[in-house]
């Protein structure tokens, strides 16, 4: 065991030391000249970072995967995060208060999307007011496989929830039972990812104590989706894109483990329609529900009143709906969507209107207006029974925010998707222009007094050199906002890498001929030494293209990321001390080649000088350093916790703090490593000048531009100023959340009822003029609503 970690130690410093050796010596080649002194340093310190992280993609691939020990934790973990997060969310829906809805579901009697009945397991019927017989009767099923198909506002979700927790209870009582985990379907995209990779980074980034390798082992999320120990329940099929819907169902079909689990929610013409182009789900059997009894609607809506006065306002509802079986307000009420708006506006505490309202077939003529009525009255009631200052203002909000949603074409709200809802962030060309101009603006300043000094005065001899320098930076910073934006975005691993690779090699290039094509419209500078326009910009593209390349290595290119990053500050973690001694490793491998690198360009000396070593030590000791922070950042949060809002947007700061610190050492390493090259440490404070600030800004805007938190103030603030939503977005969401207008997933949102979203859009004139601006603005994907067909089968 000790010789072969050995061999394994020393496999990692060789892979550590190969390529910043080699790098160093190729260009301390003679004949290189004195100026390959800063190229050296950033080609050292990107091989380096390029080098480390091959190194632990190669012992990743070694690793074993999570022995049965640490699966069996890493699931009852996983149960306990899930049963504690939709017990609150179940709470705040009032699902089981006073108790669930008595919905009849069975077999759906559309033929042709459901598998045979020897696969399926027989006819299937159950209750939602009945957990034991649910949970029996899935886990009856011999492939543990269901659709719950309907219309819109049926309560699909509401039996995906309840059959979550029935699942999550048998499991308590010693039940082998796969842990279920309700997801919603909207962000996932079949065409770039499989089913299997978007479930385990969902897993991951909704509870990231999963990650935690210390405890329960490499790869263990996706072990457990692979032995069928997790239950997807996939909420909103329908919820995607109509051409996105086939395909994802093809992808679920044929890309998934086909003995695993699995609970699908969709509307039943939109899965009936995905299955002939698709198939169907194999042994899967698909069920629909029966229209609520209006009885059992009023005596649900009657236990969930106070006793007293107001349960008289039910008696008259009840003697109209016995006079009328047939009238709008018997349809509206068999619609369990209609059922718990009622309980909502009209059963809670004071303020709460009178029922008996519903029964006035004028102001109500049609069961949809009866759906619409209590919609808008939803919000007011909620906001004004918790006693909020200005229930308008907090209505307004929520209609921005419903038609930042509907101008998305997504009922999911993703923090980090919100900049989709700004015009000038959602389009690359335009955020590309809005990041460089606001460098451009950053950089000059500097620039134009850098050259009033001496140092000024030697690299560009007059201010009007600043300009050149400053077009240079614009269109180098746009071309890499551009061809980051354009490149097909990778799910990790060599796609990584190449993205980081081809992003600068296409856009350094590109930003240095744009800058010689206008240097001619541009005031003439004075740069002594200098024959042309390529000796200008040369030797700084050159060093910009490294220095580039092990930022984008650490940080991303610069592109809002599909995800927010993961960061969690754990100073007391197992494994620390490994880690010190690791990174000393490190530091100690780096510094052998830099060492020789430095002894070499300087004095053309094989054996490296004592002050040789001093900078050698220094700059693989700060490489060494980075790399360690951005580990320690990125470990997972507590194991109590489930990823909220405000964790993931606090922790994506915290990655886009320390992505600015790997800017800040981009920029001071390369003229450090310069100067010790030539024996002359500058102290602390030489390096702080008008030059340093440059480069800092030169690279902060592409690590920003990486970062999702950036983009979520700009959009934040751009919604806030046109009255979108409040300034502090976060405690309004969560707020919003806890009064049931908001049900949280991980660190998403959606509204209480899709149907709410639409009409809230609607309301804050989200037609075809509202829209105008929005991205991918388009009528909402519900489709009809759950009262919109016959009166004899209401949804």
């Amino acid at each position: 065991m000790r010789w072969s970690r050995g061999r394994e130690w020393g496999r990692w410093a060789l892979e550590w030391t190969a390529a910043p050796a080699a790098v160093g010596m190729a260009a301390a080649w003679p004949g290189n000249g004195p100026g390959a002194a800063a190229a050296v340093a950033s080609l050292v310190a990107a091989a380096t970072g390029l080098a480390g992280l091959l190194a632990g993609w190669a012992r990743a691939a070694r690793r074993p995967a999570p022995d049965p020990r640490q699966l069996a934790a890493a699931a009852d973990l996983l149960a306990r995060l899930v049963r504690r997060q939709w017990e609150a969310e179940a709470e705040l829906r009032q699902l089981t208060d006073p108790a669930p809805l008595p919905v009849a579901w069975r077999d759906c009697r559309l033929p042709g999307v459901a598998d045979h009945a020897e696969l399926t397991g027989g006819p299937f019927a159950v209750r939602a007011d009945e957990p034991d017989a649910l949970a029996r009767a899935f886990l009856g099923l011999p492939r543990r496989r269901l659709v719950l198909a309907g219309a819109a506002g049926s309560g699909k979700t509401t039996l995906a929830v309840l059959l979550t927790l029935a699942l999550l209870r048998a499991r308590r009582g010693g039940t082998e039972v796969p842990v279920p985990v309700p997801l919603p379907l909207a962000s996932f995209d079949p065409a770039r990812e499989a089913p299997l990779r978007w479930l385990v980074r969902r897993l991951t980034a909704d509870y990231p104590a999963l990650a935690d390798t210390a405890s329960f082992g490499h790869r263990a999320v996706e072990e457990l989706v692979r032995e069928g120990a997790v239950l997807p329940v996939l909420d909103g099929l329908d919820e995607l894109p109509p051409g996105a819907r086939a395909a994802a169902l093809r992808a679920l079909r044929e890309r998934y483990p086909a003995a695993a689990p699995l609970v699908l929610t969709c509307r039943t013409d939109v899965y009936a329609a995905a299955v002939v182009r698709a198939g169907l789900l194999p042994g899967a059997a698909v069920a629909e529900p029966a229209p609520v009894r209006t009885a059992d609607a009023l005596d649900l809506l009657r236990l969930a009143t106070p006793p007293g006065p107001r349960q008289r306002g039910w008696d008259r509802l009840a003697a109209h709906l016995a006079r009328d079986p047939a009238g709008p307000a018997a349809v509206a009420l068999s619609a369990p969507l209609v059922v718990a708006l009622a309980r909502a506006v009209y059963a809670g505490p004071p303020p709460a209107g009178d029922p008996a309202e519903l029964a006035d077939r004028g102001r109500f003529p049609t069961a949809e207006a009866i759906e619409d009525h209590l919609l808008d009255r939803l919000v007011p009631a909620l906001y004004g029974r918790a006693g909020h200052p200005e229930p308008e203002r907090a209505g307004l909000h929520l209609a921005g925010l419903a038609r930042c949603l509907e101008g998305q074409g997504t009922q999911e709200f993703a923090w980090w998707r919100l900049y989709r809802s700004v015009p000038a962030l959602a389009a690359a060309w335009s955020r590309a222009l809005l990041w460089s101009a606001a460098g451009t603006a950053l950089v000059l300043p500097p620039l134009l007094w850098g050259w009033r000094t001496a140092a000024g005065q030697a690299i560009g001899g007059s201010p009007a050199a600043a300009l050149p320098w400053a077009w240079y930076f614009f269109a180098t910073v746009l071309a890499l906002q551009v061809v980051a934006a354009a490149l097909p975005r990778g799910a990790g691993g060599p796609a990584t890498v190449a993205r980081a690779v081809l992003v600068p090699a296409l856009a350094v290039p590109a930003g240095l001929l744009a800058a010689l094509a206008a240097r001619p419209l541009l005031p003439a500078a004075d740069v002594p030494g200098q024959v042309g326009p390529v000796e200008f910009f040369g030797p700084s593209a050159g060093e910009t293209a490294a220095s580039y390349l092990l930022l984008f290595l650490a940080t991303g290119v610069p592109a809002p990321p599909a995800a927010p990053s993961r960061a969690g500050f754990a100073l007391r973690r197992r494994g620390l001390g490994r880690g010190l001694a690791r990174t000393a490793g490190v530091a100690l491998a780096v510094s052998v080649p830099l060492a020789l690198s430095v002894a070499w360009v300087s004095g053309r000396r094989l054996v490296p000088a004592p002050e040789d070593w001093r900078a050698a030590v220094v700059i693989a000791a700060l490489l060494a350093a980075g790399v360690a922070a951005l580990r320690w950042v990125r470990t997972p949060g507590s194991a109590e916790d489930v990823t909220t809002l405000r964790a993931s947007v606090r922790g994506d700061r915290r990655m886009c703090a320390v992505h600015s610190a790997c800017c800040l050492a981009l920029a001071l390493v390369p003229p450090l490593t310069a100067r010790a090259l030539h024996g002359d440490l500058p102290g602390p404070f030489a390096v702080l000048r008008p030059a340093a600030a440059v480069a800092v800004l030169f690279y902060l805007v592409p690590a920003l531009a990486a970062s999702a938190w950036p983009h979520w103030v700009l959009a934040r603030a751009a919604l806030a100023v046109r009255g979108r939503l409040p300034w502090r977005a976060g405690p309004f969401l969560a707020e919003a959340h806890r009064l049931g207008v908001l049900r949280r997933s991980g660190p998403a949102y959606q509204f209480r009822h899709a149907r709410l979203q639409r009409r809230l859009a609607a309301r804050a004139g989200s037609g075809a003029a509202g829209r105008r601006g929005l991205p991918g603005g388009g009528p909402g994907r519900e489709g009809p609503g759950p009262l919109s067909r016959s009166r004899g089968r209401p949804a």
